[in-house]
């Protein structure tokens, strides 16, 4: 959450946020967790919006693809 909340108030979309794009950064139970892949992230400015439909089609809600 605190990378979702970084990105956000650096006016980032990261668009592509599913499990493969979560890692931890070491194999203990103590690891950071690390968002990833931000090659559909788009940078919006104040009170601008998205509508363009981005990321994978897998993770997609069924009322974003009607």
């Amino acid at each position: 959450m605190n990378a979702l909340f970084y990105l956000k108030s650096m006016g980032v979309a990261h668009r592509d946020i599913k499990l493969e794009n979560i890692i931890m950064s070491k194999e203990t139970d103590d690891s950071d967790i690390k968002l990833i892949d931000l090659g559909l992230s788009k940078v919006l400015g104040p009170g601008e919006t998205s509508t363009d439909p981005y990321g994978t089609l897998a993770y997609v809600a069924p009322e974003v693809l009607l």
